[in-house]
């Protein structure tokens, strides 16, 4: 009996090395009464981690509403940069001028992002104008509404960006045009055919 006992402790507990941790089997038997875990099965104490992001019981994302109750965060932001242009000026006046390229190279990551954030934010209220428009042409007409082109959208957000820039300093006018500009040259040159390579043995 207690040959059996130390083969069967033999073959549920390994140590393949001196120093190395015991290593137990997961071929061990189950005791009567008991059910064994799988698992693809759940039991049913067991806790079901889920993301609220995917989760219907969350409801849907609701962009205006977020952007209101998170609104605050704008108010710390522009006090950010504010500060962080004040430090800006200082290095520049030190001559600390690597440390002030780190500095200006973040301003202007923080204000792109700025822009990329209003450009949203006026095309969620360029689609809203325009739905609310369409509802108000089928009910005194009855015509079917119809769905707008990106290039109406695209249009009406350009219009409102530029009537917010008019209001902004010239150097603020003259960074965003060259932003656009800039972004306008990529894309052309992006839709631009390859030059081919004449070789010299072609003639």
């Amino acid at each position: 009996m207690n040959s059996n006992s130390s083969i069967n402790n033999n073959k549920k507990k390994t140590r393949s090395e001196k120093n190395k941790p015991l290593e137990v089997s997961s071929r061990a038997p189950v005791s009567a009464g008991r059910e064994r875990k799988s698992s693809s099965k759940k039991s049913s104490g067991s806790t079901i981690i889920t993301d609220p992001r995917f989760n219907d019981l969350s409801g849907s994302f609701n962009a205006e509403g977020f952007a209101k109750a998170y609104s605050f965060l704008n108010e710390y932001r522009e006090t950010e940069k504010a500060e962080m242009s004040k430090e800006l000026a200082k290095l520049k006046k030190k001559g600390k001028m690597a440390a002030a390229e780190g500095i200006k190279a973040e301003l202007e990551r923080m204000e792109s992002q700025d822009v990329a954030r209003r450009r949203l934010s006026l095309k969620h209220e360029a689609m809203k104008d325009i739905r609310l428009k369409q509802r108000e042409q089928v009910a005194k007409t009855g015509k079917m509404p119809y769905f707008p082109k990106q290039s109406e959208v695209k249009k009406r957000v350009k219009d409102a960006m530029l009537r917010e820039t008019a209001g902004k300093s010239k150097g603020a006018q003259e960074r965003v045009l060259a932003k656009r500009q800039k972004r306008d040259a990529a894309k052309e040159k992006k839709h631009l055919p390859s030059r081919r390579i004449i070789d010299s043995q072609d003639y």
